[in-house]
């Protein structure tokens, strides 16, 4: 996320409003990695997904301050933060909130690529990314998924009008003259691979029959793993593939790839798949 959310290959790098926590402290709370959550205080709350991590200490939380309202109504962690504020400078007490964090129940899952943008309808978390020539929405919610499924798909039609086609596995679609106007998959597992699997079908300006076809089957099966390395575009997947082939530190996959050779933010994230590599040959 950058401050004004308008890169398109920056917004791959995390695409949802996150929360670091200690495995330790999550564990203790039942809270899984990529769970979404509710972070609560005194004075407010955030809804946000969890991202277990030993970089930050236990008893400690660690959430990115630039949510907004605009793109993501729930995950506004600021909403939480003490309010009290320094007298001289008015800098907030961003670093000294008291919070507690507690799992949702979420019973579904999806994401929306559509051409113009949506009046979405009430549910529990929402964020809202800048596209290729469209809007992307990560969304879940507490309700039942068939509900949830017609309140969306009547969103999307309304501002992306056309006929809705069901494709397979909760794939729905608004097809115009052969334009895909909007593609919707929802589950109750989350699908972290589906806006990149999704995005290429919004790019093609007349689907051929056979484009078409794979597009309900669900789009491209192949599985780059999400972005991790926002600064070169090196996937989870490349990544992987690097630590496969050998490379067993941070400078051997910068090497290999160029991941964590610029900014470094996605270092610890790198260094997550090496131990859990260093674990899996140990077992």
């Amino acid at each position: 996320m950058t401050r004004t959310g308008k890169s398109v290959r920056l917004a791959g790098h995390r695409p949802e409003p996150t929360v670091e926590l200690h495995p330790r402290d999550a564990s203790a709370r039942g809270i899984a990695d990529g769970a979404i959550v509710a972070v609560e205080s005194r004075w407010g709350r955030g809804v946000m997904r969890a991202h277990l991590s030993d970089a930050v200490r236990p008893g400690e939380a660690f959430a990115p301050m630039h949510w907004t309202a605009q793109v993501s109504r729930a995950g506004r962690i600021n909403a939480a933060v003490n309010p009290a504020v320094d007298p001289i400078s008015g800098q907030p007490e961003l670093k000294h909130t008291p919070v507690e964090v507690r799992a949702l129940s979420v019973k579904w899952h999806g994401t929306i690529l559509a051409r113009r943008t949506l009046m979405l309808p009430p549910i529990t978390c929402w964020t809202h990314l800048k596209g290729a020539g469209h809007a992307t929405y990560l969304i879940a919610g507490e309700q039942p998924l068939a509900e949830a499924r017609k309140a969306l798909a009547a969103a999307i039609r309304t501002s992306n009008p056309g006929p809705w086609l069901e494709g397979e596995a909760g794939l729905g679609a608004v097809i115009t003259d052969g334009r895909l106007e909007a593609v919707m998959v929802t589950g109750e597992s989350r699908d972290d691979a589906a806006r990149d699997r999704l995005a290429p079908f919004m790019a093609i300006d007349r689907l051929t029959v056979a484009e078409r076809s794979a597009l309900l089957q669900g789009g491209d099966a192949a599985d780059r793993g999400g972005e991790m390395c926002a600064c070169f575009g090196v996937s989870c997947h490349d990544i992987e593939h690097a630590i496969a082939a050998g490379a067993a530190s941070l400078e051997a996959i910068g090497e290999a790839t160029r991941a964590g050779t610029n900014c470094g933010s996605c270092r610890p994230e790198i260094r997550l798949l090496l131990r859990a590599r260093r674990i899996r040959k140990a077992a």
